[in-house]
């Protein structure tokens, strides 16, 4: 880990000054600006303007990719059987009339794409009559907002303050919750059974998706806690993992469970940690002097591969906004997650001919 990544890792933990700000910071008189037009904002001391400035480009995806390949590493170490970004979510639980229709439409706006599919969550609490169910997991990663609706300061009458991770781990249910039912209404609108919003609710453990929100302070919701509870104990089970510890299971700190889980929580909050503070510090390149300068950097200084096909670039295959490119080559990729019904097999017999197979010839 570099020291300067370190240095402001311990420094948001501790709710310090940023270091890296400090030069940006030490004269009131010289402010400096960060962002684009309309947006521009002051740069503060702690850092929290820079790291929820939004530039051109979508630098969070390349945070958020880092925590959700470490999340899924840990769910197959555990025997879980994942899938990243499954397109298929509802294939085999609503009707084919509704389906068809839904897979073979040309645009993504209506599609709902978890971060993470796992096909065998095993549900521990014995509410379920399977075994096995299947979950979806949304990852998101929260910054320090600028009205500070997440992140309130202080007490405010007594009142219990709901934690931010919590927040937004309500806003991605409901959301999940909206879209889902915009899909009865545009592919099953004569359907009072709502088959979207049935099979979301009925099929899927917890009900429906499973929130893992990052903080930007490395805290995490309580659903993100209990999953990775739930990874340490099955993990633990696993008999490869029986003696990676001298000790007894029934000891309390030095059991295999008790050893995964703590590498568990120390892997996915350091990282946590470090995918925000090293978001914050690839943006200090964009900080200027004026407000007219750091709107030019904003929009000039980084690329844009999502709004942009660009075939020179070495990553034009994950640009999910060009259709025609991407959407064919993401069904390739995860062909195995892809259960689209091709017809009949065709029955070839002593007189079928090349015509019948629609082979051409030359």
């Amino acid at each position: 880990m570099p020291d300067d990544s370190f240095a402001e890792i311990f420094a948001s933990y501790l709710g310090l000054p940023s270091p890296a700000m400090r030069a940006f910071t030490m004269d009131p008189a010289k402010p400096y600006f960060i962002g684009r037009a309309g947006r521009e904002q002051r740069i503060d001391k702690y850092g929290d303007v820079v790291a929820q400035t939004e530039v051109k480009g979508g630098d969070f995806r390349r945070s958020h990719n880092e925590l959700k390949i470490l999340l899924n590493g840990m769910m197959k170490h555990a025997g879980f059987y994942t899938a990243v970004e499954a397109r298929n979510m509802f294939q085999g639980k609503i009707p084919a009339r509704y389906l068809d229709p839904y897979c073979t439409q040309h645009s993504t706006v209506n599609e709902i794409i978890p971060d993470i599919l796992i096909h065998n969550y095993k549900d521990d609490s014995g509410k379920s009559r399977t075994a096995c169910l299947p979950a979806i997991i949304d990852l998101k990663t929260l910054r320090v907002d600028k009205g500070q609706h997440m992140y309130k300061s202080g007490i405010h009458g007594g009142r219990t303050i709901i934690k931010a991770v919590e927040k937004k781990a309500n806003r991605v249910r409901t959301d999940y919750k909206t879209r889902v039912g915009r899909l009865d209404d545009k592919f099953a609108a004569n359907d009072q059974h709502k088959p979207f919003t049935t099979a979301y609710t009925n099929t899927f453990a917890t009900g429906g998706i499973m929130p893992v929100i990052c903080g930007a302070f490395g805290e995490m919701n309580k659903a993100t806690h209990l999953l990775v509870i739930k990874c340490a104990k099955h993990a633990a089970a696993h008999q490869d993992n029986s003696d990676i510890t001298p000790e007894e299971v029934t000891s309390a700190k030095g059991s295999p469970y008790s050893l995964i889980l703590s590498q568990f929580r120390r892997a996915f909050g350091c990282l946590s940690m470090r995918a925000a503070a090293d978001e914050k510090l690839r943006k200090i390149m964009l900080i200027r002097s004026s407000r007219f300068e750091a709107n030019q950097a904003a929009h000039n200084s980084t690329s844009n591969h999502r709004s942009k096909f660009n075939p020179r670039s070495p990553g034009w295959y994950d640009n999910f906004r060009n259709e025609t490119f991407h959407d064919a080559f993401f069904r390739y990729r995860t062909s195995y997650d892809n259960f689209a019904y091709a017809g009949d097999p065709i029955e070839t017999t002593a007189q079928t001919t090349i015509a019948d197979l629609n082979v051409p010839t030359y």
